[in-house]
């Protein structure tokens, strides 16, 4: 959690900032992250992947590119009954889309 909590941190810095954080391999991932049984490590994975996809268009399509969209979508995609937890992943999640 700790280590996605603090690439998180750095994604939503500068744009070398965030360049440091995609090239040494992070969105890959970040996107298996979101499958994680921890709803904190999800979350974080949910955030930084805005945070680089925000950045331009290149890295929104390289956050695409490695199946983001199908891992954010199962977070959205939730049938039974919603914690407070489910639902903020499920508004991070769209506000990531929306990058």
């Amino acid at each position: 959690f700790e280590a996605a909590w603090a690439l998180t941190n750095i994604a939503s810095g500068k744009a070398e900032e965030t360049a440091v954080v995609v090239r040494y391999g992070a969105v890959p991932k970040f996107v298996k992250l979101i499958g994680s049984s921890s709803m904190e490590v999800k979350e974080q994975a949910i955030w930084a992947l805005g945070n680089i996809a925000g950045d331009s268009p290149e890295l929104r399509n390289l956050v695409l590119s490695h199946g983001a969209m199908d891992a954010l979508l199962s977070v959205c995609n939730i049938n039974q009954m919603q914690t407070q937890k489910q639902i903020t992943l499920q508004r991070n999640a769209t506000w990531t889309l929306s990058n």
